[in-house]
């Protein structure tokens, strides 16, 4: 499906096209405040994700290894603790709180994305 990702890669760059033509000033802060959301959301995800596997170790359910997380768990929650700072940081500033209102409608569109795509996947063959 590379044709798919590229169409869609070049739609959501129009988008930044047309929002430079319309407000040229703002739109730097709008896009890397978006991207923001998604790195914030991409650490969590891997935090959230190695609190899972280290109770899955200590559940006897996976196999440790040798490399350890510095200070885990804890390490984790300040991770996440910082993580949630500073998206209220985000919220607080004016030019940046359009990424607040942006994520609940990009994560909606790439979850439908996934829902439809994997449906795909799983129905047979005709």
């Amino acid at each position: 499906m590379p044709a798919t990702a590229i169409t869609t890669s070049v739609a959501v760059m129009l988008i930044g096209v047309v929002l430079d033509y319309f407000i040229p000033d703002q739109v730097f802060v709008y896009v890397t405040s978006v991207a923001l959301v998604g790195a914030l959301w991409t650490w969590a995800m891997m935090v959230v994700a190695h609190l899972g596997y280290r109770r899955a170790v200590a559940r006897g359910e996976a196999a440790p290894v040798r490399f350890r997380m510095p200070g885990a768990p804890y390490s984790n929650w300040l991770v996440l603790i910082f993580l949630g700072m500073v998206a209220i940081l985000l919220g607080t500033e004016e030019s940046t709180r359009v990424a607040i209102y942006v994520a609940p409608i990009w994560f909606a569109i790439l979850g439908l994305g996934y829902f439809f795509t994997r449906r795909a996947k799983l129905q047979p063959a005709q």
